[in-house]
């Protein structure tokens, strides 16, 4: 019978279609073909094609393994009447006596491996190639994969790194190019603030990114200048004469950018002043470092 073969003179009973083979017709002594790429061959395979694709009346599609089993309480299994002058009930087709009976054709190969001719298992054994095998790291295999290639490298924007999950770059991270395994951390003076990114962005002028894996850019420290892209800290110091603001983008107090601001009346202001509330600390001291301070009487 079809799924059997009889490779002996005189025997009384058929032999199961060995696993890793197709037997697909009547009266074989050998298999008619080993299991095509892509797929595994369980014992008694008697198709080369699927018999199902998708969940049917009488087969449930497992979406993950690609497996079908039979739908025992399926409609197609019940009873009908019989036809006149006869009475009683009949079933037109009678189910497997068991839910767990699976198709007997070949099954795609899983995800995140890749299958040669002639794989008689769906148990992954390092180096043994009659058993699904690792695909590359780095690449994307979807169910049925023929190469350790899959259908190719992780694309940019994402990582791979289960052979079988596209994973996206999560913001504060960047993944360049094609074939990631994991994601990249921005470097400090630059931040990712959306998934997906295959490069981080720049700090902008007026901001500054210290760290790594920043998602935003905060604003230039207060009593610095921000006058360039790309700064992990600023280390231009607000000019004499004024006080500079967070976000800073300029030491000209002439520019319509955010500038320096005056130092207020009656104070004077030495590099680094932060604000403008008088301070009579001396400047050696952190507070005054950072605050304007008062003019002598007289001066």
């Amino acid at each position: 019978p079809v799924g059997y073969i009889c490779p002996n003179f005189g025997m009384a009973s058929p032999i199961l279609c060995p696993a890793g083979f197709i037997c697909s017709k009547l009266g074989l002594q050998t298999p008619v073909a080993s299991c095509m790429a892509g797929h595994y061959c369980l014992p008694g395979t008697k198709s080369h094609l699927s018999i199902a694709n998708s969940t049917t009346e009488t087969w449930i599609l497992n979406d993950e393994s690609g497996v079908i089993t039979v739908a025992t309480t399926s409609d197609a299994w019940i009873y009908v009447a019989r036809t006149s002058p006869a009475t009683g009930r009949r079933r037109l087709r009678h189910p497997p006596n068991t839910n767990s009976t699976i198709g007997q054709m070949p099954f795609p190969c899983p995800i995140g491996h890749f299958c040669r001719d002639g794989v008689s298992s769906v148990v992954h054994k390092e180096g043994d190639f009659s058993t699904p095998q690792l695909c590359f790291d780095g690449f994307f295999c979807p169910r049925g994969s023929v190469s350790p290639e899959g259908s190719g490298p992780c694309r940019t924007g994402y990582y791979c790194n289960s052979n079988s999950i596209a994973t996206i770059c999560e913001p504060g991270f960047y993944c360049p190019g094609t074939g990631n395994v994991f994601p990249l951390p921005c470097f400090p003076g630059t931040y990712s603030p959306s998934p997906g990114l295959s490069n981080c962005l720049l700090c902008s002028v007026g901001y500054q990114c210290p760290g790594f894996a920043r998602t935003s850019a905060e604003l230039c420290e207060p009593g610095f200048v921000c006058d360039e892209v790309g700064l992990s800290f600023p280390s231009k110091l607000c000019p004499n004469g004024f006080y500079c603001e967070n976000g800073t983008m300029t030491d000209d107090p002439n520019n319509i950018q955010k500038a320096p601001i005056p130092c207020p009346h009656s104070a004077f202001c030495l590099e680094g002043v932060a604000h403008n509330l008088t301070d009579s600390w001396l400047p050696i001291f952190e507070k005054g470092r950072f605050s304007p301070q008062a003019c002598e009487e007289g001066n």
